[in-house]
């Protein structure tokens, strides 16, 4: 015969109610604290019934502090438990981080899967809802979940984490496409005569100038210059300022230690880290001193906490609109063949500093440079692949020859 089942943590038994002497009555009840032991607990009152509501008060009470914290339990739904994630995150990580994962949860998760309960978060239902996103939606979204349950494991909220025992799916080892030098000298000369308005958007030759095109994107190529000569993001690039840059010591340098972003409702900021959190101070090539001693020359204040690249208020420039700048640019570049040169963003700058770096002088240096921790980011991400030669073995493949 099974014995009468335990109460539950946080829960009590029945309540009884005795009485002390005229006029006073007491009730009792057993109590589940949260370390699993049952503890007695009574309270007094002038009636039996006014002692049972004393008594109901006080167990309630005593229920509070047992219950989840958070208040995150089995009915919880997945929308409030990413914002019970969300609200615990938020000072801990940069806020554009925040912004996209709210973005995530309000436009994919929520609408999706936001009303299914904890206890109804099965590992099936998460799969499912993972497996019908696109590659680069599902890796957020499952990042999101994972932590999210984590929360609610720690809390005692589920048995267990629906999002662990999912298989990732491997992606594809990334194709790393880079510029060869002579690549970028036939694209950069597309550019210039974009610039100079010899060619038009659709790089086709200008027959008649517009003079309000003249001058256009003036500084889009001293930028595209940089980041060839540092292998540093679009956003450090656009966050120097000249107390960054030293021309005029023995050996030039620049000091990476900032990044443009955009964080909600203060649109676009200077982030004083970079995405790494790291600083690094780089060696500056003779034609990015030569660059960089043409525009402190022009500029009418290049000095201190200037930006390199202001915009015509004196704040720094938006990698946005630059990008944009870019690809209008590099349209023209190919003088009618319109798609030649689509390959090449901004991130392909990096990655050819990288391979270029890797073929000279090594993976470690190419790390050292684009500030990674180690080889193995740099590898995967930015340098591109290259034929491993094999060991000269034809004294032994010749025996096959007789």
């Amino acid at each position: 015969m099974a014995g009468r089942p335990r109460t539950p943590i946080g829960t009590w038994g029945d309540i009884n109610v005795v009485p002390v002497r005229p006029g006073t009555h007491e009730a009792r009840a057993r109590f589940r604290d949260p370390d699993g032991r049952l503890r007695l607990v009574s309270a007094r009152g002038p009636s039996a019934s006014a002692a049972k509501g004393a008594l109901r008060d006080r167990l309630a009470a005593r229920a509070a502090t047992a219950a989840p914290a958070a208040g995150l339990g089995p009915t919880t739904t997945i929308t409030d438990l990413c914002a019970t994630w969300i609200a615990m995150k938020t000072g801990e990580i940069l806020p554009q981080s925040i912004d996209d994962y709210e973005q995530t949860i309000s436009s994919l998760i929520g609408p999706r899967i936001g009303e299914v309960t904890l206890i109804e978060a099965t590992p099936g239902r998460i799969a499912k809802f993972l497996d019908g996103l696109p590659e680069s939606q599902r890796v957020r979204a499952r990042t999101i979940l994972s932590q999210a349950f984590a929360l609610a494991l720690s809390h005692d909220a589920v048995a267990a984490n629906p999002v662990r025992p999912l298989p990732k799916k491997r992606a594809p080892e990334p194709d790393v496409v880079v510029l060869t030098p002579a690549q970028f000298l036939e694209l950069r000369a597309g550019v210039v005569d974009w610039m100079e308005v010899r060619i038009a958007d659709d790089g086709r030759p200008v027959e008649r100038v517009n003079l309000r095109s003249v001058g256009r994107a003036h500084d889009l190529l001293d930028f595209v210059d940089l980041l060839l000569a540092t292998g540093a993001r679009p956003g450090e690039i656009a966050a120097l300022r000249w107390c960054d840059i030293d021309l005029d010591a023995a050996t030039p340098t620049v000091t990476i230690a900032a990044t443009m972003v955009y964080v909600k409702g203060r649109g676009l900021v200077r982030q004083e880290h970079t995405k790494a959190r790291d600083i690094r101070e780089l060696v500056l090539p003779p034609f990015a001193v030569q660059l960089l001693a043409t525009m402190r020359a022009t500029q009418m204040t290049p000095i201190g906490i200037a930006p390199v690249f202001p915009t015509a208020d004196g704040g720094h420039r938006d990698p946005g609109n630059i990008r944009k700048q870019w690809r209008t640019a590099r349209r023209a570049a190919g003088r009618g063949d319109v798609k030649k040169w689509d390959w090449v963003e901004f991130r392909t700058m990096r990655r050819s500093v990288a391979t270029l770096v890797d073929s000279a002088s090594g993976d470690e240096d190419a790390a050292a440079q684009l500030g990674h921790a180690s080889t193995a980011m740099t590898r995967r991400h930015y340098i591109a692949a290259k034929a491993k030669r094999a060991p000269d073995l034809t004294a032994i493949l010749q025996r096959f020859a007789g």
